[in-house]
């Protein structure tokens, strides 16, 4: 499985995960220029939450990172760049909300037995 559809298949597990948690899905893949995008946008009791995924594969018993570990100090600083920019144009009935912006991390893997 190439990346794209692995990245695609984690936000799409995330997306329902957080549905059935009772959250409100407002936006996906937001895209803003260069800065990148916003996996997904959600609300829940008052509060707005700009959720990054991160997706990796584990296969005979090999890893090929961590997913937290896809979370550096520029993917935080362009999430915050990011944010601000969805406040400021597209969300502004948001503004009085509580900003949360967890980190979903999926793990997908398969073994084999010799």
């Amino acid at each position: 499985m190439n990346k794209k559809k692995l990245g695609n298949l984690g936000e799409l597990f995330a997306k329902h995960y957080l549905i059935l948690k009772g959250y409100k899905i407002i936006e996906t893949n937001y895209l803003i220029n260069r800065y990148g995008e916003i996996d997904i946008i959600a609300t829940k009791n008052k509060a707005i939450y700009f959720v990054e995924v991160k997706t990796r594969t584990k296969y005979k018993n090999k890893s090929y990172g961590t997913a937290v570990d896809a979370v550096d100090y520029n993917k935080i600083n362009r999430m915050k760049y990011a944010i601000n920019y969805f406040l400021m144009n597209d969300g502004h009935k948001y503004r009085t909300y509580n900003i949360k912006s967890p980190v979903i991390t999926i793990e997908i893997g398969w073994y084999m037995v010799d």
